[in-house]
């Protein structure tokens, strides 16, 4: 049985992305890493707005969401969302 796009997406948040600092600038340049994949693999582009839309937020630090939310405004921006 293959794994789904959004199973891949959501194991790897789930695997590398945990509530420090540290671990939520990795989050970050997941976001933004995911821009050249919407432009290059359309096929994954519902699987990325279903884990854009399933980001808990507040298991980060107050100071971080905002930054979070910018990054993945961006995303859906060049999604076209």
């Amino acid at each position: 049985m293959s794994i789904s796009y959004i199973e891949k997406i959501t194991n790897f948040f789930t695997k590398y992305v945990s509530t420090d600092s540290g671990e939520t600038l990795k989050y970050r340049h997941c976001l933004a890493s995911l821009h050249g994949v919407v432009l290059y693999l359309l096929e994954m582009t519902d699987a990325i707005l279903a884990a854009i839309k399933d980001i808990g937020l507040s298991k980060y630090k107050d100071s971080m969401i905002p930054l979070i939310k910018r990054d993945a405004e961006e995303l859906l921006k060049i999604i076209g969302e």
